[in-house]
């Protein structure tokens, strides 16, 4: 049972290895929900954060019904086009609006997490007589990696290019990988909470 029970703080702390704030300011006259086809452009230098927050933003918005088109999908970062090529490009893939995601600051580093040592004793009965017997574990001696980065979201319009509305979001955990997993999750929590309130 106590095995269990350890396996299960241990997966608790894998999964909940990123935590996400977000607020946001909407546009009244906007009903937010109307929008279901985004087209992704997520402003950053980072491939791999690019990569897997395209991937996990398209898993978490098909679930929720929604689509997400990453920009790349549609317009390879290392192909030349014209400002018209990329016009009709994104007329013909169908989609209502551009969601961007900017990095607005980003820092890594490592926090340590000092060793300590506790004993505690249990009594046992051993040969007619109570005997104090120590059990000593540990724990810390060890470097613990964070990320943190702050965002800012803008869904637009894209046939009015009005701002539909526009968030930042404060995102920090044990690596960008982690927060890449968890940021998509809270944008769409967000953009169902600003449709709701309308």
């Amino acid at each position: 049972m106590r095995k269990n029970l350890i396996l299960l703080v241990f997966a608790f702390l894998f999964i909940s290895c990123a935590s996400t704030r977000i607020s946001s300011f909407a546009n009244p006259d906007i009903d937010v929900l109307k929008y279901k086809k985004m087209f992704v452009v997520i402003d950053s230098s980072d491939i791999d954060f690019i990569q897997r927050l395209e991937k996990t933003l398209v898993k978490v918005f098909a679930k929720n019904n929604l689509e997400a088109i990453p920009s790349t999908q549609l317009i390879p970062p290392l192909k030349k086009f014209s400002d018209e090529e990329i016009d009709n490009i994104i007329e013909k893939s169908g989609v209502d609006s551009v969601l961007s995601i900017a990095i607005v600051s980003a820092d890594h580093g490592s926090t340590y997490i000092p060793l300590q040592t506790h004993t505690r004793y249990d009594s046992a009965f051993i040969n007619g007589r109570y005997v104090s017997i120590p059990y000593t574990t540990t724990s810390g001696g060890y470097s613990k990696p964070y990320s943190r980065a702050r965002f800012e979201i803008t869904l637009k319009d894209i046939k009015t290019d009005e701002i539909v509305f526009v968030s930042t979001a404060y995102s920090e955990g044990e690596s960008i990988g982690a927060i890449s997993k968890d940021l998509p999750r809270h944008i769409v929590k967000q953009y169902r909470k600003i449709g709701e309130k309308k």
